[in-house]
């Protein structure tokens, strides 16, 4: 019998080490192969079937990742946290982007039109930054998202709230006229494309900065239906607003991220 040398050894290792990247990628490919044999990866299929599809996949734990702006990659499905994106008069980055003025003096144009404009510049900007990354994964600067929290549209009637300037003012039909342009300026006109997510924030009943996680706000309900919500409305139902970020305030006696009897769509 042949006793093994040092040369034979070395060769099957050099075999070994030169197969498994191999099979690694091989695994890989298939991975990737079969998440996008999924329902959810199917653009043909409906939207609420789709949506219905990836959460019955997830983990309880991978949803509770999710619930995190700055979590971890869901690396099964390729999800990856939108780092907390902000643009509301210049889209946030750390690397220079177009600044425009604050929502204030916006609202005193009284011009839909040019907010719209605005709003499609910054959404411009961030898809531009967003592309930029994919299209080569070691660009510079921060990896940005598409989900971004603007507009601001809480009305201004606190003058001690110190974000008026991130408003549009103490009107609620002039809030949501501007809402509605700045909403479609962000997300684009593509029918099954959207440019970016708009976030509408702070819904509801928003205008103390301080200790506003203990504020619980007594409003009367026409006054809500009358005052408080129309705008909120007007950016959901007519500009398709995508996502809302709850107020840190109650209700009447209920929080805002448990308030399921102040829809913006009543």
């Amino acid at each position: 019998m042949r006793t093994a040398t040092l040369a034979d050894v070395t060769s099957e290792r050099t075999r070994f080490t030169v197969a498994t990247p191999l099979w690694l990628a091989l695994l890989a490919a298939f991975n990737l192969h079969a998440v996008d044999t999924m329902l959810f990866r199917d653009p043909a299929q409906p939207l609420d079937q789709r949506v219905a599809d990836l959460v019955s996949r997830l983990t309880l734990e991978e949803k509770a990742m999710l619930l995190n702006h700055r979590g971890a990659t869901v690396e099964r499905f390729h999800i990856r946290s939108d780092q907390w994106n902000q643009c509301l008069n210049g889209v946030k980055w750390d690397r220079p982007t177009t600044f425009f003025p604050t929502c204030i003096a916006m609202a005193a144009t009284w011009n839909t039109d040019l907010v719209h404009e605005i709003a499609t510049v910054l959404s411009d900007e961030a898809r531009a930054i967003y592309n930029g990354w994919h299209q080569d994964p070691n660009a510079p600067g921060e990896h940005k998202g598409l989900v971004y929290r603007a507009p601001v549209i809480n009305i201004g009637r606190n003058p001690y709230w110190g974000r008026n300037h991130e408003a549009w003012g103490e009107d609620p039909f002039l809030a949501g006229r501007m809402a509605v342009s700045y909403v479609r300026g962000l997300q684009g006109d593509d029918p099954r494309h959207l440019k970016l997510a708009s976030t509408l924030k702070h819904y509801a009943v928003n205008n103390v900065e301080g200790d506003r996680t203990k504020l619980d706000a007594k409003v009367p309900e026409r006054w809500l239906r009358e005052y408080w919500l129309p705008h909120f409305r007007d950016a959901v139902v007519e500009g398709h607003a995508q996502s809302l970020m709850a107020s840190y305030n109650a209700i009447n006696g209920t929080p805002n991220n448990i308030n399921h009897g102040c829809s913006p769509t009543c």
